[in-house]
Order: C-alpha cells, then sequence, then structure tokens
C-alpha cells in the first residue's frame, strides 16, 4: 500500500467536506481503511490527528472568511466550529 497517496487521498477528502459533518469513520472509508489503521498512518505521517488537522484547517478557512469581509456569524457557522463546556 502507498501510505503517502493514501494519506493524500484523505486530505483531499478532508479539504472538499471543511464545511460539512464528517467522521474518523467516513474519512477512513473513503480510503478502504479501518478508523483504527487510519488515525494511526494519518497520526505517523501528519504527525497529528485527523481531528487536529480538521480542527486547524476550519479554524484556517474562518480567519480567511473573517479577513475577505464575511460577516463573523456566518463564517463560524459554515465551518461548524464547536466550542467545548469549560
Amino acid at each position: 500500500m502507498d501510505w503517502v497517496r493514501t494519506i493524500n487521498n484523505a486530505i483531499e477528502y478532508m479539504e472538499n467536506h471543511l464545511t460539512d459533518e464528517i467522521t474518523l469513520a467516513d474519512i477512513a472509508k473513503h480510503v478502504n481503511l479501518s478508523a483504527f489503521h487510519f488515525q494511526r498512518a494519518f497520526s505517523l505521517l501528519t504527525e497529528m490527528s485527523p481531528a487536529e488537522y480538521l480542527r486547524k484547517r476550519r479554524l484556517s478557512q474562518a480567519g480567511a472568511d473573517l479577513i475577505s469581509s464575511v460577516k463573523q456569524g456566518d463564517a463560524v457557522c459554515r465551518i461548524k466550529i464547536t466550542v467545548p463546556d469549560v
């Protein structure tokens, strides 16, 4: 198996679904791996978990949207940022 190609395919899938609610299982299914093996391979190759990657990309996209004059509420709602209860 070409792990780099598989992880790149997963990243492309995540990029195309940044505004969707996707799960680890969804991404793993897209690249024909179990969630366990996908998360392990992704973490080894990128040095971050898939969830961390999505969170960082969604925050980056929200920042870009805010800079390009998208209304603040729309940007936050569009990328589905979740804030844990503190």
